[in-house]
């Protein structure tokens, strides 16, 4: 038998498509069929960040401890560089590093 612990209702606006973790954060990552990638404190489960990552689902979401890799539906790997991750907050997310088209 099976416990669920926890359930966020309403998450994402659109379908959850991808999961990640950031090592060594209590953070979750979610990437969802409009593109948006969330960031939420694991322990709370309050969403502490938000941006439009692509403009076509999110399929694939891979994090290290400096940066976050999202891929998508429009054949694109992003390159994010989380400038501060700590207690579970993400202070500032920085900008686009890279885009690549596969």
């Amino acid at each position: 038998q099976k416990d669920l612990l926890q359930q966020v209702p309403n998450a994402h606006k659109d379908w959850v498509c991808a999961l990640g973790v950031v090592p060594g954060h209590p953070v979750l990552l979610s990437g969802c069929r409009g593109g948006i990638l969330k960031l939420w404190n694991v322990d709370t489960f309050v969403p502490v960040g938000e941006m439009k990552g692509h403009d076509s689902p999110i399929n694939a979401i891979c994090v290290n401890s400096t940066h976050i890799f999202t891929a998508a539906d429009d054949r694109t790997v992003r390159i994010w560089k989380a400038r501060s991750l700590q207690d579970g907050q993400i202070s500032d997310l920085g900008d686009l590093g890279e885009d690549i088209a596969i």
